[in-house]
């Protein structure tokens, strides 16, 4: 029902505080929320009842407003100051959403980044203590500006590559892995020896937790093929697991020479985790290199410029509608009391906003907290508060695809992947309210 509802909807048009996106039309989720076997007549009745009832099938948009700042500050001071007191640092969408006439002609910190190096493995960030790029590069690591740059291990240090590069590469299985094979090794002895046998075990060893498949592939194809046959791709995490490595495939000759490494990057990130694909860089720029991995705006033009994160600049931050509420209540308590504010419970839209409601939702001190999210029993159906249909879905898996969801309420979890979930609607939680629901 959602997908019919929603099919050929356009996005807000482009202004501030608008839900803009490159995309022309939305699509259609999938699976959707309505899974009751309906016949095409059913669906044409239920569809006139949604849209006699009042329920919206367009679109909507969450506002929200750029602040100047005044102060000079480094790129990551900047960042904690508007985490703390707004939303985050600036995030921009297309130029439709430049507020360069609004405030003085001064470079300002946005919020774009160099992303971080980090390990396949549980998506851990390098730590800085150890590092071993290659001392005679010319080029550092960061002055790569491919949207993400990989690392392949080389002359027995990491070298930055181009990822569509197609070479030889370690897979690791988890040690967990190994030891089970090596306690059912040991038991296997165990009945032979009682039997008679006088043989002698094998000593647990490396080589079967760093695996040379002898294929080449691209560093994305090679991450799936460890993460699909092994644990995933190797890290090296310190000079003790560098040997292991070594020691393990002394000899395979096939990737003697370079291998790629489960370390990659993303080039530029937004703060708020937003997708970067609108940029707006001055001529020739950037130009980086390794100690310009923070962006500015230029005051007079809207203009890029990437810059030293120590550098101190006044900076721009922005701020939502939203607000989380540390009371616990049912989700009819949390819906009066966003009402009785002139506000209501939140909707989620799009992704973007999906991101800024996560942001809120870690501040809760309950596991979950209560959207605007709610099941009809009559059509069988879940439906935004705000009378607003399901165009955008982030359910849980098990969740939202049941029609047989009496008196469900949405929630959204406040750690993990911050996903919906439908709970009992008199379960007590935190909220969080918007304070502009007519922009919905």
């Amino acid at each position: 029902m959602n997908q019919l509802l929603c099919r050929g909807i356009k996005h807000c048009p482009g202004r501030w505080g608008g839900d803009t996106d490159s995309r022309s039309e939305l699509t259609p989720a999938a699976p959707t929320a309505f899974t009751h076997p309906t016949s095409g007549m059913e669906k044409s009745v239920l569809l006139m009842l949604l849209v006699f009832s009042g329920l919206s099938i367009l679109p909507s948009c969450l506002s929200f407003h750029y602040k100047y700042v005044n102060g000079n500050k480094t790129w990551y001071e900047a960042q904690r100051i508007c985490r703390e007191n707004y939303t985050d640092l600036a995030t921009f969408y297309d130029n439709t959403t430049n507020p360069v006439k609004e405030f003085p002609h001064v470079n300002a910190w946005i919020g774009l980044s160099s992303g971080p190096w980090m390990w396949s493995l549980n998506d851990t960030i390098l730590d800085s203590s150890y590092t071993d790029f290659y001392k005679a590069d010319n080029d550092p690591p960061e002055q790569s500006y491919e949207n993400k740059i990989c690392a392949k291990m080389f002359d027995m240090s990491w070298k930055p590559f181009n990822c569509s590069e197609e070479i030889p590469f370690i897979c690791y299985c988890e040690l967990i892995h190994s030891y089970i094979r090596y306690e059912l090794k040991l038991f296997t002895f165990d009945i032979l020896f009682k039997m008679g046998f006088r043989g002698k075990t094998h000593q647990q060893d490396n080589t079967n937790k760093y695996s040379c498949p002898g294929l080449k592939k691209t560093w994305n194809e090679s991450q799936s093929y460890c993460r699909q046959n092994h644990t995933d791709l190797v890290s090296v995490r310190n000079e003790r697991e560098e040997e292991m490595i070594f020691d393990a495939i002394k000899t395979e000759t096939f990737c003697n020479s370079d291998f790629w490494i489960g370390l990659s990057r993303v080039k530029w990130q937004w703060s708020d985790q937003s997708v970067f694909h609108f940029q707006n860089w001055k001529q020739h720029k950037p130009n980086g290199g390794n100690t310009r991995q923070c962006v500015e705006m230029f005051g007079d033009s809207g203009l890029w410029n990437d810059a030293s994160c120590e550098h101190t600049n006044p900076f721009i931050c922005y701020d939502d509608d939203l607000v989380l509420v540390h009371e616990n209540k049912t989700w009819v308590e949390a819906l009066n009391h966003c009402r009785q504010q002139g506000w209501d419970l939140v909707s989620i839209h799009s992704e973007r906003i999906q991101h800024w409601v996560q942001r809120r939702a870690r501040k809760a001190t309950t596991p979950y907290v209560w959207l605007g999210l709610r099941h009809t029993c009559a059509l069988q159906v879940w439906f935004w508060v705000t009378e607003h249909a399901l165009c955008y879905q982030n359910w849980a898996p098990g969740h939202g695809e049941s029609w047989e969801e009496y008196k469900k309420a949405g929630a959204m979890q406040r750690e993990g992947p911050q996903q919906w979930e439908g709970m009992h609607q008199t379960e007590k939680l935190n909220f969080i309210c918007t304070k502009t629901p007519d922009d919905y």
